[in-house]
């Protein structure tokens, strides 16, 4: 089985899918993004089992298969009802299910075109990131009707994240030159969604974000085989701190309930060990690596109970790994149901 190429059609856990109210910490993409009210079921993107399998807590085999309308799909997300987004690259479609159901809702497909990312907004808005046509597009909320097509800026669309106050921020990962390293684009949090400022002081190749509770950003970047992750205080363009110590390709960022950076590390050789990497709030010192049944990290995950979940897309046909809270200790592994699982959430 052919495995994803990380950083160029892989999609976060992003990137803007929604978790629950209940927990303790949100995944910082999802700061200012529509949230189910509850999310003890962890769900995973199966990309080449064209399934969404959904795990009740504490176990190893899947509750139910959602495959009705899922076509490779690289995204997930939950709007603040719990119904389930994918990002269906295959079919080029959004696909919606109404909590606990494993048949289509609602099939978004207006310009849609190769949706590496999809991201609900405080208004139970979808945003959607197509690298087809290097657009985001959004529609209204509980329908399939377009409301606006950026253009502006959008080039190479990966990931989508919104801050405190609801701007969106895209990832655009032009790959090539040193001339062409990417950026990252932020748009006003009103209806216009104009375009404020466009981030590259620092960007090469980007391939993750996140916003802390203060709404400082965090960019996941490949730099010459390996990568850092830039940290840009409110309303700078200029990163005032890097984070390198233990950084490899870092696919994908999040923060525990104290506010600790975590970061998905892919080896891009084989001489490197595959690794998510932990770092003190506020901090770029390097506090703890989780090494154990960590393969090919591509997606991360809290869980109500705090417990970390990792994607993995490698060996074989890949797992997710959990962890307890302020542990590198391996406390489950899944692979029932699982085939390159490239994004992961928790939802009803």
């Amino acid at each position: 089985m052919g495995k994803l190429i990380p950083a160029v059609l892989a999609c976060a856990f992003l990137v803007g899918c929604g978790r629950a109210a209940t927990q303790s910490v949100l995944p910082a993409t999802e700061l200012g993004a529509a949230r189910p009210a509850t999310a003890k079921n962890l769900y995973v993107a199966n990309v080449y089992a064209n399934s969404v399998t959904v795990y009740a807590p504490g176990t190893s085999s899947p509750l139910r298969t959602i495959t009705d309308g899922v076509s490779r799909p690289y995204a997930i997300c939950f709007d603040s009802e719990g119904y389930l987004y994918v990002a269906n690259f295959g079919s080029t479609t959004i696909t919606v299910y109404a909590p606990g159901s494993t048949k289509v809702l609602r099939t978004i497909s207006t310009d849609v075109d190769a949706p590496t990312a999809v991201a609900v907004d405080s208004s139970a808005n979808v945003y959607v990131a197509n690298l087809g046509n290097n657009t985001v597009t959004v529609y209204k909320a509980g329908t399939s009707d377009l409301l606006q097509v950026i253009v502006h800026g959008v080039k190479q669309p990966e990931r989508l994240a919104f801050d405190g106050s609801g701007k969106l921020y895209v990832v655009d990962w032009l790959p090539g030159s040193s001339a062409l390293a990417g950026s990252v684009t932020i748009y006003r949090a009103d209806a216009s969604r104009t375009l404020l400022r466009t981030l590259t002081d620092g960007i090469h190749h980007p391939v993750s974000i996140a916003l802390d509770a203060s709404n400082n950003l965090y960019v996941g970047n490949i730099v010459s085989g390996t990568g850092n992750v830039e940290v840009y205080a409110p309303r700078q363009s200029k990163p005032g701190k890097k984070i390198t110590n233990g950084i490899l390709w870092p696919e994908a960022l999040a923060f525990d309930p104290s506010g600790n950076l975590y970061v998905a590390n892919y080896a891009s050789v084989s001489t490197l060990h595959n690794s998510v990497t932990v770092y003190s709030a506020g901090k770029t010192s390097l506090l703890r690596t989780i090494s154990t049944g960590v393969e090919g990290p591509l997606s991360l995950a809290f869980g109500s109970s705090g417990y970390l979940n990792v994607g993995n897309i490698g060996p074989g046909y890949g797992s997710i790994t959990e962890y307890p809270p302020n542990s590198g200790k391996l406390s489950r592994t899944i692979t029932k149901g699982i085939n390159d699982p490239v994004s992961i959430a928790f939802g009803p």
